[in-house]
């Protein structure tokens, strides 16, 4: 049987929620700047991503990605 979500879990679901709802806003506006400000410089993106790419790691090359 799996634990009852613990009032941290809440808040942890909660504020992934709020990220993606501000990631889907400055995406949806154009707003690439605003929209990196929310990532880490270690931020890993995983697939799916075009064809022969496994993951992206670090914000810069998110930001040569995203553009």
């Amino acid at each position: 049987m799996m634990p009852a979500p613990s009032a941290d879990s809440a808040a942890d679901s909660d504020a992934i929620r709020a990220l993606n709802a501000r990631l889907a806003a400055v995406s949806s506006a154009g707003d690439l700047k605003r929209w990196l400000e929310l990532f880490t410089d270690e931020m890993v993106l995983l697939p799916p991503l075009p064809a022969g790419q496994s993951a992206l790691a670090g914000k810069e090359a998110l930001a040569a990605w995203a553009q």
